[in-house]
Parts: C-alpha cells; sequence; structure tokens
C-alpha cells in the first residue's frame, strides 16, 4: 500500500479529517457536483425502469463493507422462493469489446471483473456487466427473462431506477470521520440513510454487536437495521489436484487480500487460529504469478474475491476462505413484504 493512500486512510478512520484540511476545497467542489447531478436527474434527466422489482444493495463509503455476501445471500433468498433473479454490475476492474455483457464459466477477470465472476461462480444465476447499469438491467430484463434485478452496488447510479434500496455499513468503521471524499469515506451524505429501505451492519466474523458511536449518534429510527455476521464456509484449494498439505490451525501462512478492507479478512483467518504473515493488495489488484512468489512453502490463504482472479496459477500450496454472510431474519422478512407488495 502506498504512502500517500495509508495517510488517507489513517485520516478517514483514526485521525480525522485535520489532517486533509489541504483537500477541503476539493470535498466542497464534490458535493456541490453531487447535488448538482442529482438536481437534474430529479428535474430533466430521467431514470431508465424496468417493469419488474429493482434492489439495489449499494455502500455510502468508499471501500469494502460486505455488501457481496449480501447481494449472494438475497440471491440465493430469491431463488428459494422460485423467483429467477438476475444481478447487474459495473465490472470494476474489467474491460470487455461489448456491453452488456454476460458473465459464464469461461469469462475472464480482465473482461467482467472480480466481484461479477465470484457471484457468478457462487450463485449460477445470470450476471450482466456494463458501466451503464441500467442498460444491464433492461437486458436481463427483455433478453434473459429475470423477474427480479439485483444491483450489485449503484446507490449512486441516478441513472437506474430502483424500488428498494440496501445499503451495507461496516459496524466499526462506520462513517469514518463523517467527511464525504476526499476529506473522509463517504460517497454521500450520512442523512442519506434516512432516505433508504434496510440498512445492513456488517460485523464481520466478530461475535460482539457493538454498535459504533457514529450509528448510536445519528437519528435513522425509520430505517430497519440488521445485523450480519461473516460465517467461514470451508477453507479450499484453488487447484483441484497438486495441492499440498492441508493448512491446519496454528500454521504460519501467508495471508493475501486485495480488497476493500483487508484487516476483516486477516481478522476472521486469526480467529480460526492461524499466524499470518500479511500481503496487502489494492483492491481489486490484477494478481501475476510471480506476485505470490514469497520464497518459502508455506500455505497462501486468499479471500474469495482474490481467488477467481488466481484460478490458473500452477501454486500447490494456493488457498482461499469461502464464507457467508449470515444476515438476521427480519431482513428476509424485510424482503418477503416489499415483494408481496410489488
Amino acid at each position: 500500500m502506498g504512502y500517500f493512500r495509508k495517510y488517507i486512510e489513517t485520516a478517514w478512520y483514526q485521525d480525522g479529517a485535520n489532517r486533509l484540511w489541504f483537500l477541503y476545497p476539493f470535498m466542497f467542489l464534490y458535493r456541490l457536483l453531487f447535488l448538482v447531478r442529482t438536481l437534474l436527474y430529479k428535474t430533466i434527466f430521467r431514470a431508465v425502469s424496468v417493469p419488474v422489482p429493482l434492489i439495489v444493495v449499494g455502500n455510502l463509503t468508499v471501500g469494502g463493507t460486505g455488501k457481496t455476501p449480501v447481494v449472494i445471500a438475497l440471491t440465493e433468498y430469491l431463488k428459494e422462493k422460485g423467483f429467477n433473479p438476475g444481478v447487474v454490475s459495473r465490472g470494476y476492474g474489467g474491460h470487455a469489446d461489448f456491453y452488456p455483457l454476460l458473465v459464464n464459466a469461461q469469462s475472464k477477470v480482465e473482461e467482467c471483473g472480480d466481484e461479477p465472476l465470484l457471484i457468478f461462480t457462487r450463485t449460477g444465476v445470470p450476471v450482466a456487466v456494463d458501466p451503464k447499469r441500467s442498460r444491464a438491467a433492461s437486458f436481463l430484463v427483455y433478453d434473459v427473462g429475470c423477474d427480479v434485478i439485483i444491483s450489485d452496488d449503484g446507490l449512486q447510479h441516478l441513472a437506474m431506477d430502483r424500488d428498494f434500496e440496501i445499503v451495507v455499513l461496516d459496524a466499526k468503521r462506520a462513517f469514518g470521520n463523517g467527511y464525504c471524499l476526499p476529506v473522509g469515506p463517504l460517497r454521500e451524505g450520512k442523512n442519506r440513510l434516512k432516505s433508504v429501505d434496510l440498512l445492513v451492519l456488517n460485523h464481520g466474523s466478530d461475535q460482539g454487536l457493538e454498535l459504533n458511536k457514529g450509528l448510536t449518534n445519528l437519528q435513522v429510527d425509520d430505517t430497519p437495521r440488521v445485523n450480519m455476521q461473516l460465517q467461514v464456509k470451508a477453507l479450499k484449494a484453488i487447484r483441484d489436484e497438486g495441492f499440498s498439505i492441508y493448512p491446519v490451525k496454528g500454521d504460519r501462512v501467508h495471508a493475501v487480500a486485495g480488497i476493500g478492507n483487508p484487516e476483516r479478512f486477516f481478522a476472521t483467518l486469526e480467529a480460526e487460529g492461524y499466524e499470518l504473515v500479511r500481503h496487502v493488495f489494492e483492491d481489486h489488484y490484477p494478481y501475476k504469478r510471480e506476485d505470490l512468489d514469497f520464497g518459502d512453502e508455506l500455505s497462501i490463504i486468499m479471500t474469495e474475491k482474490d481467488a477467481v482472479k488466481c484460478r490458473d496459477f500452477e501454486i500447490d500450496n494456493l488457498w482461499y476462505l469461502s464464507v457467508d454472510g449470515v444476515i438476521d431474519k427480519a431482513f428476509y422478512k424485510d424482503i418477503d413484504s416489499f415483494l408481496s407488495v410489488k
């Protein structure tokens, strides 16, 4: 991680905004542009809508909050209820020759991005990638036949109309210093929570459900709030064969994370009993084989999101930790209530 990025994140989540006083003019400009854009979509531009329920699972902050486990859990639930859900994504980090791009088992991360490929691999539902999420949503409805659309991110994608908004928030990091970009991690103001339909607090693998001060001080009584914990599903070899000794508790391992909040992944591995040699990469980092050459025979454990980018690497001791998002039952009751009205 570069020094400047480390400096920024420390100011966002630890030392406060005073360290970034020189970025205040850019924050005011960012907020002004966001306000103008919002007003334009309310008065002049028209958001694209589809004739089926559309659920947005998004963030108020930049970085990893755990929305992908929510998307997967919601998708699996809708399948169990008899729906034919589809997922739309911007496909961050991917570049395709044409859009919308329908993800399949042969898709390359370089084309579709890591999160869409992970969602497709885990759920098997149609996943359409397009920088214009509204176009991907229309494609899934009219060309694929999906009857419910889930947008992976897209809370701020005003060109796409939506029926139900879910915000996922890291229960420990919360809003950081409470400022908008670039002084703080917020994409838009905290008051946006008052207009969403559901707030999911991601507690990671921590069994405690203590709320951050930034949450308890915010009045969002009208917004239903549920908790989610990340439950380890399995430790799996990235290669189907040829791997070496299975890592067990107490082993010293290389922990690799190219996600928005790597410390959450490291904490989960430590809770599983591993001794870690940490390796932090940029979010959505495009791994090369040599990135994982650490000069020893220790096992390498990475996130499932990282693993989809390394499945062709011939490394015998390469593993990933599969986790599930376990969400309060009230979450699914709220989804049922919404769908019964739609």
